[in-house]
């Protein structure tokens, strides 16, 4: 698996802006290019099912595509410490005749690289454009 590449933005940390008062969720996004030379399957997880949503969970990436990644958290629950939490990017090499959840079952996908993103909070409420920061990080790639 060394021979391909993921690039991520942002890629050392995935921050949730503060939540609006009355909204139910605070929303970031993860965008994943794969920089490398052959089709990847990718699966994100995180530490806490009922604190955070992700959407896709499950994806492929040809070369030189990129994926938006929808991340969740559901404000109900009290926001924890900084860097408690994390996000973690499992990826395996997929040829084009195979599923997500083929690659991740095969033989290749028992021993997918692995990538841990912390998760930090926002203190102050910041109302920036969504769009804003998805243009961003498609600009960045």
């Amino acid at each position: 698996m060394e021979n391909f590449l993921l690039k991520l933005k942002p890629f050392d940390m995935i921050s949730f802006p503060k939540p609006i008062p009355g909204n139910i969720t605070s929303e970031s996004r993860l965008l994943i290019k794969n920089n490398g030379h052959e089709r990847v399957a990718v699966k994100i997880k995180c530490t806490n099912n009922k604190m955070f949503k992700i959407s896709p969970v499950y994806s492929t990436a040809d070369v030189g595509e990129a994926r938006l990644i929808r991340l969740i958290f559901i404000t109900e629950h009290d926001v924890p410490m900084d860097g408690k939490h994390h996000f973690s990017i499992h990826v395996v090499p997929s040829p084009e005749s195979e599923t997500v959840c083929e690659a991740f079952t095969s033989e290749r996908g028992k021993n997918p690289l692995i990538i841990r993103i912390p998760i930090f909070f926002e203190k102050e409420l910041n109302r920036n454009n969504t769009e804003d920061k998805i243009t961003y990080l498609y600009n960045e790639l």
